[in-house]
């Protein structure tokens, strides 16, 4: 993902502007975290890669920004500041619908600790539906909202045709 798609996306999910501390799990070499950032969200990011989370950090502070960046397996999280208002997963549910084992549901069972009431939870994921032979269903996508008592339920679809 380009930076610019990452600018638009962030557009396209932030519609309210008081979603604030955001969590960016998978959040690869950062481009959309950095996006958060930019617009002065505090976020927090994680992701597997150690090598991943020096490239997104090297570029947060290339930008002289402000994110809190872990090294973490999003199945087995530790983050004393949770919960948080937003959580962003940026591919991280259809890559581990690929790796199967059952982290699919290791992962969703973590979620709610990590929303806070009222929290919005942003999935960008590939569709099952979209012919790659893998990917997630809407159900599962569904799955990741927490829907806790007391919480509001919010979610936001948008699709990217494939070039």
């Amino acid at each position: 993902m380009s930076s610019r798609q990452a600018q638009h996306l962030v557009s396209a999910c932030c519609w309210d502007s008081w979603f604030c501390p955001w969590i960016a799990t998978g959040c690869g070499t950062g481009d959309l975290t950095i996006a958060l950032a930019r617009r002065g969200y505090e976020v927090t990011a994680i992701d597997i890669s150690r090598v991943a989370i020096d490239m997104a950090r090297a570029k947060a502070v290339g930008e002289g920004l402000t994110v809190h960046f872990e090294v973490q397996d999003a199945t087995d999280l530790s983050l004393p500041s949770a919960p948080f208002d937003s959580v962003f997963d940026s591919g991280l549910l259809h890559s581990l619908s690929r790796r199967g084992g059952g982290k699919v549901d290791e992962y969703l069972a973590l979620l709610p600790g990590l929303a806070g009431p009222g929290a919005t939870v942003f999935v960008l994921a590939v569709s099952l539906g979209a012919g790659q032979g893998w990917g997630v269903t809407e159900d599962c996508c569904g799955r990741a909202s927490p829907g806790r008592s007391g919480s509001t339920r919010r979610s936001k679809r948008a699709t990217w045709p494939q070039r």
